[in-house]
């Protein structure tokens, strides 16, 4: 979300004022952060740059959620698991288990590390077309 955005956003529910923590930061665009209604108190986060404004009555399907419902707690009863995934060293790691750990990094709020680990599986598990076809697509729309 282009950072110029947040002095035209009001909050959907009632039209009031935002008010911003930014989490993340890059070349002009906002990658993680929660705006919170000064008036209704209503949330709203951002997530990869993509800002999700939905009032508080609308029904979610969000899958930050549905990520952290199965993933975080499999790892929590299954320590033994989450010891492979996240302490061995990254190369031992096959390409999906590479990005698992990122999910794992994402959940817990680490992002930097979260995109480092991505980056390393992202030519492992897509082809060069694929990349490049999603690349294109991304700038399309981002301009």
């Amino acid at each position: 979300m282009h950072d110029s955005l947040i002095d035209m956003l009001e909050c959907p529910a009632c039209h009031g004022e935002l008010a911003w923590q930014i989490g993340e930061q890059r070349e002009g665009r906002i990658e993680t952060a929660e705006a919170e209604c000064r008036t209704c108190r209503s949330n709203y986060p951002t997530r990869e740059g993509i800002g999700v404004f939905l009032t508080p009555d609308l029904p979610r399907d969000d899958l930050w959620e549905q990520m952290d419902s199965w993933l975080t707690p499999h790892l929590r009863e299954h320590p033994e698991i989450e010891r492979q995934l996240m302490d061995g060293p990254l190369e031992s790691l096959g390409p999906a288990d590479k990005r698992f750990r990122a999910n794992v990094l994402e959940d817990r709020g680490q992002y930097d590390e979260a995109k480092a680990v991505r980056d390393v599986s992202w030519p492992e598990i897509y082809t060069a077309e694929y990349r490049a076809a999603m690349e294109a697509q991304t700038e399309y729309v981002l301009s």
